[in-house]
């Protein structure tokens, strides 16, 4: 049950500090770029107005729907 709490802890931690880079990243107007499970290797990048892409190893960028939508 330790580890189980112990990564759940962690966890939380990790949303505390991406949503602080989130915060971060509208303020100054940049955006910023991570990967999703489901999306692979393919790197997401996300504006601060809330747009989104998909980075597709391909080299193409795609238009994905903005967070909640």
């Amino acid at each position: 049950m330790l580890l189980l709490e112990q990564h759940a802890r962690r966890a939380e931690a990790i949303g505390r500090i991406g949503e602080k880079v989130r915060a971060d990243a509208q303020a100054t107007g940049t955006p910023i770029s991570y990967t999703e499970p489901a999306c692979g290797t393919d790197v997401i990048r996300e504006w601060p107005d809330g747009r989104r892409e998909r980075l597709k190893a391909d080299g193409s960028v795609v238009a994905i729907p903005i967070r909640g939508r």
